[in-house]
């Protein structure tokens, strides 16, 4: 591509970009100070539409000895070009079976998602035809199905905000091109030169094998990306009618989901744990709560878990779960205020829960406690254990170290939500009750 073309080609994308983002607030650019950030951030800084909006990210990564001297690059260009600069040095540490692309990945994605406030607000990254290219080879090298073949989207959700690539469909050549006619400078990172690195050794040795033989591979994966992303969206699509048939309060039914092959299981638990808000697994934590959580035993209680979710098993239900559910708590809280409600602390400090009561008796000594074993309550005329009564009531065994007793001077008399001991019926039929709102 000519000059003249690629000066075309970069205008009709900036004026594309201000219709997009015509009712954001904020816009973050990811800038490394690399090619391609570098030429979308010159490009917008030429829009007195967007560039009073606009905010240079740079994630310094620390695992360069240039690290620092970029990102200073990183913060002089900005001044220069007049755009709002923002820097965040990250500890990136690798864990399990990551790589460390895929850990420094993580790292930057957290601060980008931490600038995400409002619907208003959005991201923007400059991943280009080349870059995709890589990550459709990447995902079919890794067994990968057409959610993985689909590559990287063009728009997707960002916490609360959207995150953005509108050089997806562009090659690197041409960003180059415009590089050049420019006189731009840009960060040559010597990482991306080790070949120890997947996507290195996809970029530096297998494309350009590819390329000798068919000039247009780059194209041509760009290409089977919208394909793949058309069937991602019809089978999602799927998923999505068929879930309304199988969740209950959120819990995924198993008596009617076994009746799927393994492959529709495994496309409906990646809508459920999407649905849920949490990360998708790998295509190994999917074949093992198809495999191992889902026939498992009506009794057992078996798990899969990874980064900030653990999928349990109760009885004929699935759980998906935050993960942070260990808690063992032998406070007694003493509820002296009756008049306000009573927050509970987990051992860290963190808000647990909110009581409220009504019509709590002034003349006995309200007292908050959970679980420890043992506990009876008299219930429905007889002496009950809780242990019998929380299995009766099919309540999730990691759930029920978290239920507030509340006892009338020393005896219990309440279970927020469940049970008023025999003894406090009148309590109650007055209109007392104490209510337990989880956070």
């Amino acid at each position: 591509m000519d000059g003249f073309g690629a000066l075309s080609m970069l205008a009709a994308i900036v004026s594309e970009i201000e219709k997009r983002l015509q009712y954001c607030d904020h816009i973050y650019l990811g800038f490394s100070g690399g090619l391609d950030s570098c030429v979308l951030l010159h490009a917008l800084s030429k829009s007195e539409y967007l560039k009073p909006k606009i905010t240079a990210v740079h994630v310094h990564h620390g695992l360069s000895a240039h690290a620092t001297a970029w990102q200073q690059w990183a913060q002089a260009l900005c001044l220069q070009w007049d755009i709002a600069f923002y820097s965040q040095s990250v500890f990136v540490e690798q864990k399990n079976s990551k790589s460390l692309e895929e850990a420094a990945r993580e790292a930057r994605y957290h601060v980008f998602e931490s600038l995400m406030q409002s619907s208003k607000d959005v991201m923007l990254l400059a991943h280009h035809q080349n870059d995709q290219a890589e990550t459709v080879l990447l995902h079919l090298l890794r067994g990968s199905g057409v959610g993985g073949l689909a590559g990287m989207p063009v728009w997707r959700p960002l916490k609360k905000g959207f995150l953005y690539r509108p050089f997806l469909n562009i090659g690197r050549e041409k960003l180059e091109v415009y590089a050049e006619l420019h006189q731009l400078d840009w960060i040559d990172d010597e990482s991306n030169q080790d070949c120890r690195f997947d996507r290195n050794f996809i970029r530096h040795t297998i494309v350009p094998l590819l390329k000798e033989r068919w000039p247009a591979v780059t194209a041509n994966l760009a290409r089977t990306t919208r394909h793949c992303a058309w069937a991602r969206d019809r089978v999602s699509e799927w998923a999505v009618n068929e879930l309304n048939t199988l969740l209950d309060n959120r819990r995924l039914k198993l008596s009617r989901f076994r009746d799927y092959t393994k492959e529709a299981q495994m496309e409906l638990l990646r809508e459920w744990i999407k649905q849920e808000g949490f990360r998708l697994p790998g295509f190994d934590k999917l074949k093992r709560i198809v495999e191992e959580v889902v026939p498992a035993r009506r009794d057992a209680n078996p798990l899969v878990k990874w980064e900030g979710c653990e999928i349990r098993r109760y009885q004929d239900y699935l759980y998906a779960l935050s993960g942070s559910l260990t808690f063992n708590n032998t406070s007694a809280y003493v509820w002296d205020d009756k008049s306000k409600p009573l927050m509970l602390l987990d051992k860290t400090g963190q808000c647990l829960g909110i009581l409220s009561g009504m019509f709590l008796p002034e003349d006995k000594k309200i007292t908050v406690r959970f679980r420890q074993d043992g506990e009876i309550i008299q219930w429905k005329g007889k002496h009950r254990e809780l242990k019998k009564l929380l299995n009766q009531w099919k309540i999730p065994p990691w759930e029920r170290d978290f239920i507030p007793l509340i006892f009338f001077d020393d005896q219990l008399a309440c279970i927020p939500g469940w049970a008023v001991g025999d003894d406090f019926i009148d309590w109650q039929e007055e209109g007392g009750q104490v209510v337990f709102e989880r956070r």
